[in-house]
C-alpha cells in the first residue's frame, strides 16, 4: 500500500507533529518520508522533519526547529513493501536495483538552495538512511 497526505502542524511553538495515514497497513511501512512546507508566510523558516515513530497508523515526526507560525504542514509519503516488487538482479523477495541516472541537460536551473533528499535502504532490508544533497552538487556529479 502507498499513502500521501499533508497534515497542518497546527501550533505556534510546536516542534513535532503526529500523522495518521488515513488508512491501516498490514505492516508497519518500510518507507516513511516527508518535507516541512509553509506556501502562506513571506518569511518562513527552513525546517527539517525527522522520524521518530512509525507504526500501521501513523508516525511522529520531529522537526529541526519550533514553527513561528500556524501556516506549517508536513507533506508525507508511506508505503509497505507490497508495492515493491523484486527484479531481474536484485537480491532479496523485495529489493528493486539501482538504476542509472539520466544526465540532467546543462540548461537546468538550480540554485543553491535548492535540496534533494535521497532514501536508501540496503538490500539486506535494513532502516533506510536519509540524506539531504545540494542539487547543485547532484547536477555536477550525474554530469560528470
Amino acid at each position: 500500500m502507498f499513502r500521501t497526505g499533508s497534515t497542518t502542524i497546527g501550533s505556534s511553538g510546536a516542534t513535532s507533529v503526529a500523522v495518521s495515514f488515513g488508512a491501516t497497513f498490514s505492516t508497519v511501512p518500510v518507507s516513511v518520508v516527508a518535507t516541512v512546507s509553509n506556501t502562506t508566510d513571506s518569511n518562513y523558516l527552513l525546517l527539517y522533519p525527522f522520524l521518530i515513530n512509525k507504526s500501521t497508523t501513523g508516525c511522529i515526526f520531529e522537526l529541526s526547529g519550533a514553527v513561528d507560525s500556524t501556516n506549517y504542514t508536513v507533506n508525507w509519503m508511506a508505503s509497505d513493501a507490497s508495492n515493491v516488487t523484486g527484479v531481474t538482479g536484485a537480491t532479496g523477495s523485495n529489493a528493486v536495483p539501482a538504476k542509472a541516472f539520466n544526465k540532467l541537460p546543462a540548461v537546468s536551473s538550480i540554485t543553491n538552495y535548492d535540496w534533494a533528499f535521497i532514501a536508501i535502504q540496503s538490500t539486506s532490508g535494513g532502516i533506510p538512511t536519509t540524506y539531504r544533497l545540494s542539487l547543485n552538487n547532484l547536477k555536477a556529479f550525474l554530469n560528470s
